[in-house]
């Protein structure tokens, strides 16, 4: 927005609460009375909302609800009703300590799940309903999952000024309890230190709390935007709060929604004393909030399925390990298929601009390299040099198929480098139009960890039971109901101590409701099974090294595999491993040298008694597979050569930048 360095963001909140108050929203927006709004996607009437406001371009922030209407299911987020504990019993509950920090994560999680469902995007900024978001407890958990999975690192910091200065308690009214936001106030300031520990910024001033309902006023306002001023290079950016939309007459709606208090505030928003009191100030949203500078050092965006507990996610972490010394490193994640990725070239160009990025890397030469081509290498896009991971689907799978193949060639002639893992990987794609910048490096594999997590303890299982892991996200490709259904048998039978645990989220929903089902059906089939074949969504990188160590076997099925990294730290810790018979697979695994493969499922369950019929010899392979792979792919060797790409692909920009 050139000549212009003063901004406000006017967001109406509760987008999805009731479709009176949606109406009025999305009429405001219409009019240019407000220029974002964040949705509420537990509301009754959130996906109407977020269709009609997606087809308007209505930048949406995710209005997290922790305190109202029905709380997660087995949630200590709920009360005894089921209901989730309201504004001041939340936080009564959280000062008690009676909410599990996995709760919290879980019903995160699920909101923003929920936010990309309903929109096919992220969302532009945070915010919570009755401000939950900055209790100190839900902002812990918050902010690294903000950052780091979703990409997310604008948030609403409710911190006005004014309440901040009170010496006593202002006077209250319907819409404004003036002590319950004084402590608002006290805690977002407080939390600030926390995400920004994450990278995530705000604005540079909030109004707002003291202004609810009647309060909002044209005099008030322009009062308070005059004493926003800031000498920033980036401009001054405020985000006014506001709660309009058209008066509800259902008495099943809420007292809040039912008061003629949000016809005013919509009323006022397009009165022309309003219009009098912000002008000399440009509307915007968080999609266009700068980052305030940060440091000289470069930025770097990392763009992948960032989902926890997934390989990816592992290879984006280490990656931004590698990098973190040189470069200030920014996570997003990739869309999901279809409508959702309709708008990602346009959104990762606005990322692009507000962190201004100097570099992107993409896990995945076809799902990463379409969006990010699109973004940076076309006619109407803003260069940005990219490289790429080629993955296993990349080389096994997708570049087999005609358009996929074709489409690779494309995003390949415009990458400025490619990493592969093996060298099978690079000759499987050296028919495509390679970059110059082309190199072959193994992950890197540390097994080291301070976590004194125990998955037996966690599933209560005795010291008898036989943990087998199988970590595999719930996707078809991963072969985890045909290893589940050739090995039922054999488990009911004869490995009567044996728990085989499926360690992975649940990627493909209905694949996920499929293996449950057969798990219950094979369990009525074989009673001696109840309870012996579990689901876990995964584990945080630490506790899953440490639970490793508890393993008496690691299984993979995949279809294809690039080179598998819970393979190679498995065989580093000394776990025997049983994997299926595929070239990215034997890039690890020697069939009776260091490890076992399985051609087919059909010849599973005679291979998988091996391994216990032979111990000595499962304990010889095992250890040699721990001398091979510590010799073989040593991190030290893989953070070298990252950093040396890092150091081309930069100076590469360099000079571009300065022949421009």
């Amino acid at each position: 927005m050139p000549g212009v360095n003063r901004y406000l963001i006017i967001n109406a909140d509760d987008l999805g609460i009731c479709s009176e108050r949606d109406k009025g929203i999305l009429q405001l927006f219409g009019c240019g009375a407000i220029s974002s709004a964040s949705l509420l996607v537990d509301g009754e009437n959130a996906e109407a909302a977020a269709s009609q406001a997606t087809a308007l371009d209505l930048p949406l922030g995710l209005h997290l609800n922790l305190t109202e209407g029905r709380a997660p299911p087995d949630s200590g987020l709920g009360d005894d009703s089921g209901q989730l504990r309201g504004k001041f019993g939340l936080r009564v509950a959280l000062a008690e300590n009676w909410i599990a920090a996995s709760d919290i994560a879980a019903a995160v999680r699920a909101q923003f799940d929920r936010f990309i469902a309903l929109t096919g995007e992220l969302p532009s900024h945070v915010d919570g309903h009755h401000h939950i978001h900055v209790e100190p407890a839900i902002a812990e958990v918050l902010a690294p999952i903000m950052a780091r999975e979703y990409g997310v690192y604008c948030v609403r910091l409710p911190c006005e000024q004014k309440l901040m200065q009170a010496a006593e308690t202002l006077p209250a009214d319907a819409d404004f309890n003036a002590g319950f936001q004084q402590d608002v106030a006290k805690a977002a300031a407080l939390v600030a230190l926390t995400f920004r520990a994450e990278k995530i910024y705000s604005s540079d001033a909030f109004v707002g709390q003291s202004l609810m309902g009647y309060r909002l006023q044209a005099v008030p306002m322009a009062e308070a935007l005059r004493s926003a001023q800031f000498d920033d290079p980036r401009g001054t950016w405020v985000e006014l709060m506001v709660h309009p939309g058209i008066l509800a007459n259902d008495p099943q709606q809420g007292e809040f929604c039912r008061s003629p208090a949000r016809a005013h505030e919509m009323a006022v928003l397009q009165s022309a004393e309003w219009q009098e009191a912000i002008a000399g100030w440009q509307l915007a949203s968080y999609r266009d909030l700068p980052r305030p500078q940060e440091n000289d050092r470069p930025t770097l965006l990392i763009y992948g399925k960032l989902t926890p507990a997934t390989g990816n996610a592992e290879t984006a972490r280490r990656v931004a390990a590698a990098w973190a010394p040189q470069a200030n490193i920014r996570f997003r994640p990739l869309p999901g298929e279809g409508s959702a990725s309709i708008h990602e070239h346009k959104r990762l160009r606005e990322l692009a601009a507000r962190e201004r990025l100097d570099l992107a890397f993409g896990i995945h030469v076809y799902r990463a390299g379409q969006p990010l081509a699109a973004a940076f290498s076309g006619s109407e896009s803003t260069p940005l040099p990219f490289g790429l991971l080629a993955s296993g689907t990349d080389a096994n799978a997708d570049v087999d198929i005609p358009e996929r193949r074709a489409a690779m060639a494309e995003i390949l002639r415009r990458a400025d480098f490619l990493l592969c893992l093996t060298e099978d990987l690079r000759r499987r794609l050296e028919g495509l139009p390679l970059p110059d910048d082309t190199i072959v490096q193994a992950n890197g594999i540390d097994i080291q960890t301070d976590s004194g997590y125990s998955l037996r303890a966690s599933l209560r299982l005795g010291s008898e039971a036989r943990l087998i892991f199988f970590p595999a996200s719930l996707r078809r490709l991963k072969g985890v109901l045909p290893t589940i259904e050739a090995l039922a048998e054999t488990l009911a039978t004869r490995w009567l101590t044996h728990f085989l645990i499926v360690l992975g989220p649940p990627l493909e929903a209905d694949y996920a409701a499929e293996i449950e089902t057969r798990i219950a059906a094979l369990t009525a089939q074989y009673p001696t099974l109840a309870g012996r074949i579990l689901r876990h969504c995964g584990l945080p990188h630490p506790d899953y090294l440490a639970a490793l160590r508890e393993a008496s076997l690691l299984l993979n099925a995949s279809d294809h595999e690039g080179l598998s990294h819970s393979i190679a730290e498995a065989m580093a810790a000394g776990v025997p491993v049983l994997v299926r018979d595929i070239a990215g697979n034997r890039e690890l695994v020697r069939d009776g040298e260091n490890g076992r493969l399985f051609a087919n499922f059909s010849s599973l369950p005679q291979i998988y008694a091996d391994c216990f019929d032979a111990p000595e010899e499962t304990v010889r392979l095992a250890q040699r597979a721990q001398t091979e792979i510590s010799q073989r792919y040593p991190l030290q060797a893989e953070e070298e050569i990252l950093c040396r790409i890092l150091q081309r692909a930069l100076a590469r920009r360099q000079q571009k930048l300065q022949q421009q």
